[in-house]
């Protein structure tokens, strides 16, 4: 009986020791959980610091790019596919890219005109030109595209370097125009055309 009795009392004071010791511990862990807490928000008080020389700004247009914003209300296209074309002024697209010439924090731009369209040569042209000087200005130009049409290519070869899709595909055609011949047309219908485009009082 006094065997049972003292196998009881030591089991006793062994989980007895054992609760002490768990407490013991678990109390000097939250110490230190809210130590390096409260160092870590002390520490950490300040600005951070962010290193500009990894910075790279990325440009890419979604849209047409006009040289006027059309404001179209009333299309009925529109409205039944509740869907409308991005327009990007030129001179906005000009103005972000002159700030990142100017903007000595930023030492390369990345640029993507894959999705992007022009209303005209002459914007296309334009817009060229800035990234031209963007990349004279010291500027690391890094052009990339899913696939390389007229415009897109005019714009990738203002660029320092040229990444294309490995999938990707090139069709450049030139900038032109097409011209519609409809004399047939306009004789049958009995329609007289008036240029006034030539003359000294065009």
């Amino acid at each position: 009986m006094n065997t049972i009795k003292a196998i009881f009392s030591w089991i006793s004071r062994f989980l007895q020791k054992v609760r002490t010791v768990l407490l013991d511990f678990g109390t000097a862990l939250v110490v230190i959980v809210l130590a390096i807490t409260i160092i870590g928000a002390l520490t950490s008080s300040g600005p951070e610091v962010v290193d500009p020389s990894g910075r790279v700004l990325f440009i890419n247009p979604q849209g047409v790019v006009v040289d006027q914003e059309v404001f179209n209300s009333e299309s009925l296209l529109d409205v039944a596919t509740d869907s409308s074309i991005e327009q990007i002024q030129t001179r906005d697209l000009i103005k972000l890219i002159r700030a990142a010439a100017q903007d000595e924090s930023i030492p390369a731009v990345f640029v993507d005109f894959s999705s992007a369209d022009f209303a005209g040569p002459t914007t296309a042209i334009n817009v060229a030109k800035e990234l031209k000087a963007l990349r004279d200005s010291g500027k690391r130009v890094i052009a990339f595209s899913d696939r390389l049409s007229t415009a897109s290519y005019l714009m990738a070869s203002q660029a320092s370097e040229v990444w294309v899709h490995p999938v990707g595909s090139i069709s450049v055609r030139g900038i032109g125009g097409m011209r519609n011949y409809n004399k047939d047309l306009l004789e049958n219908l009995k329609i007289t055309i008036h240029n006034y485009s030539q003359g000294d009082f065009k």
